[in-house]
């Protein structure tokens, strides 16, 4: 009985509510960063070399943001120590580019980037 009664009080109430005039908070125009056009990622060069090389295996490459405010161009690479056959997907961890804002990850196949920035919005 006490729902009924509850019910049909808050029903009135929005019914009243909707005929009230009402105005639209003012919203800030939104400036946030947003990407919307790809990274383009090229001269990638992957080396794994045998153990007895005299290079170690690595990997590089160039990377470039063009969106606005976003904008930015990096080299990316990473050497492994020679005559251990190491090879860059062995590491398992994020690496740090030439700007510093952007990190890779390696694995055969796929090429995983990063890019920290802040954002005043």
């Amino acid at each position: 009985m006490y729902f009924l009664t509850y019910l049909g009080a808050g029903l009135s109430f929005l019914y009243a509510s909707n005929g009230l005039p009402t105005s639209q908070p003012k919203q800030k125009r939104c400036d946030a960063l947003i990407e919307y056009a790809p990274w383009h990622v090229s001269g990638i060069v992957v080396y794994n070399a045998e153990p007895a090389a005299p290079l170690g295996s690595s990997i590089e490459f160039q990377v470039r943001d063009t969106n606005p405010h976003l904008e930015f161009e990096t080299k990316c690479e990473l050497s492994m120590p020679i005559g251990t056959g190491s090879k860059p997907e062995d590491t398992h961890r994020w690496h740090t580019c030439e700007d510093k804002r952007v990190r890779f990850l390696y694995r055969p196949g796929n090429l995983q980037l990063s890019r920290s920035y802040l954002d005043d919005w």
